[in-house]
């Protein structure tokens, strides 16, 4: 996006509307950095759903520019990104990527660990239902192909130490501002063990099971995870 964001420097100037709209996209990314990588481990697909809507617009602002000679027909709007900034850090943000770019991206990933990098599974062989999505055939339980989030799942069974205290928000204190440079890597799902739900389509799904399932060393890194984020947010205030 920074490249982007210097490539439209160049080639219109600092001053003009497309550079500075597409500043506030780079701006929010770079203050939100902890949730835009929250997002990213429960979608693997986030980034390029963002992405692709950026540049719909785009390519929908200049087409609008280059077919009129009369400013006040161009639709400025077009270019208006903050309801779409504002739904991803309130977490309602949805979107549906494009079938040729969905296509393009990789179709299985390995269970992230929190901090870590997502990658696809190199012996993962892929089922032939999913060759005909890819081939354009139509999901009769899904014609729109819209993104699926899967059953709820909700977790009754909260270990105290990691659930919610009184009054504490979850994005507040687990995405917002967090800084997870010197954090421990888990792999267990916080929004389930923390939160108290999440879905069966989570690409950590598997650790959807009662607290006492995990082993010691496991149990032990989530407790380490939980504890320094409330440490990080009672210094943040």
């Amino acid at each position: 996006m920074k490249k982007f964001h210097l490539l439209l420097r160049f080639l219109f100037g600092e001053n003009s509307i497309l550079y500075l709209r597409i500043q506030t996209v780079v701006d929010h990314i770079q203050r939100f950095e902890a949730e835009y990588d929250d997002r990213f481990q429960s979608n693997h697909e986030f980034f390029a759903e963002i992405l692709s809507i950026i540049d719909r617009r785009v390519q929908s602002f200049l087409e609008n520019c280059s077919n009129t000679s009369d400013v006040s027909r161009v639709d400025f709007t077009v270019l208006g990104f903050d309801t779409i900034l504002r739904s991803i850090t309130d977490g309602t943000f949805v979107a549906t990527l494009p079938a040729p770019l969905r296509q393009a991206m990789p179709r299985t990933v390995t269970p992230p660990l929190i901090g870590g990098p997502i990658s696809p599974d190199p012996k993962h062989k892929t089922p032939l239902k999913e060759k005909q999505k890819r081939q354009g055939d139509t999901d009769p339980l899904n014609p729109s192909n819209k993104k699926q989030r899967g059953d709820a799942q909700i977790n009754e069974n909260i270990f105290p130490p990691w659930g919610l205290q009184t009054g504490e928000d979850y994005v507040a204190c687990f995405i917002k501002d967090l800084d997870r440079t010197n954090m421990p890597k888990t792999d267990v799902c916080l929004n389930f063990h923390v939160r108290g739900s999440c879905h069966s389509l989570c690409p950590r799904a598997s650790s959807h099971v009662h607290h006492n399932t995990f082993d010691a060393t496991r149990k032990a890194a989530v407790s380490t995870y939980v504890s320094k984020v409330r440490e990080q947010k009672l210094a943040r205030g």
